[in-house]
């Protein structure tokens, strides 16, 4: 997707010109937002390493005082924790710190803001297992962007060695986007020493570029579809955990509205936030069409008709299959939170 037809979307944008700039419309911040949460919950799922995580106000913005320097600022936040590991602990430690970029080469000129915020890991590990975690970290966040991809396979996103093979950078191609998304870099021996003061340890650091990833993202999950009677059809596939909202509430274009319908459909909403599930505001006097959800790339739309007060049947539809499936309302709920891998299907055998 251009950058052209990222602007081109005027119904939902997820990003606005104003006065001539271009800016993140609400949407793109809880993508953003969501991509924040999403990568600093793979960070901490690395094995055998205690992960840190910084206090946030939001994961989108920077909090007071951020230091430029995400090392820097890590050494400044955790240097108690890196003394203890240092005096005799065999395992490795992690810390995720959120810091501001000011390398132009990082910058995304396309989106006016006042800071890109980043977020940064740092890995203290011992000198002969060093080797081991930068590669395995590069195999690690390569397979996680890959994996938001709509087509793995066919996915733009690029990575290449730089700087004698200590740095590693990830980066998003395509005819007129060429975006860093994170760079990884390799601190040993005398550079550790020289650059942080450190003496016995190794350490990798791996910064993420908010921004940019979400302009990737947001390119990467656009689908456009012409039908055979020429009508066009506009689609984001979002990933599902990055999708700002995970489900919809409509009703068929057939059915007369009435006050038990709409009860119905507030009914299982509520239902829903019991897992904090966001979902579409629902205006029942100002229904959203399917086409419309698919835009928003909502992965599940609700679709109420008669047969929902006769049979206690709803439809739900799958965004990216364009399939629609009758749920009974007794198994609504944990239909979609297992589609939605809220839940764990064994905690669902346990509970009905």
């Amino acid at each position: 997707m251009s950058l052209k037809k990222i602007l081109s979307l005027k119904k939902y944008p997820f990003i606005q010109q104003i006065n001539g700039s271009n800016v993140l419309t609400p949407l793109s911040q809880q993508i953003k937002q969501n991509i924040a949460i999403e990568w600093i919950k793979n960070i901490s799922r690395l094995p055998s390493v205690e992960i840190f995580v910084t206090p946030f106000n939001s994961y989108t913005e920077p909090i007071v005082n951020t230091h430029t320097n995400s090392l820097k600022a890590i050494l400044d936040n955790y240097s108690k924790h890196y003394r203890v590991w240092s005096e005799g602990s065999t395992q490795s430690i992690g810390v995720i710190q959120q810091f501001v970029c000011c390398n132009d080469n990082h910058l995304n000129s396309f989106i006016n803001t006042n800071t890109n915020v980043c977020l940064g890991f740092a890995l203290f590990c011992q000198k002969h297992e060093s080797l081991y975690w930068f590669q395995k970290l590069q195999g690690n966040q390569y397979q996680w962007f890959r994996n938001l991809s709509k087509f793995p396979l066919k996915s733009k996103f690029c990575c290449e060695l730089q700087e004698s093979d200590s740095k590693w950078v990830l980066n998003y191609k395509t005819q007129d986007m060429n975006l860093q998304l994170l760079s990884m870099k390799y601190f040993s021996n005398s550079s550790v020493e020289t650059t942080l003061g450190l003496t016995d340890c190794h350490v990798i650091s791996c910064n993420v570029y908010l921004d940019n990833t979400l302009l990737s993202i947001i390119s990467d999950s656009y689908t456009d579809k012409v039908y055979k009677t020429g009508k066009p059809k506009k689609k984001m596939k979002f990933d599902t955990s990055l999708a700002p909202f995970k489900v919809g509430f409509t009703f068929r274009d057939s059915v007369k509205q009435n006050g038990i319908l709409k009860d119905l459909a507030e009914y299982l909403i509520e239902s829903l936030k019991l897992f904090n599930i966001s979902i579409l505001p629902f205006t029942p006097n100002k229904l959203i069409s399917i086409e419309s959800c698919d835009e928003l790339g909502i992965p599940y739309t609700v679709i109420l008709d008669d047969e929902s007060i006769e049979k206690g049947v709803v439809g739900l539809r799958n965004r990216d299959t364009d399939t629609e499936e009758s749920v009974h309302i007794s198994r609504f709920q944990q239909t979609l939170c297992l589609y939605l891998n809220v839940i764990h299907p064994s905690s669902i055998r346990n509970k009905y």
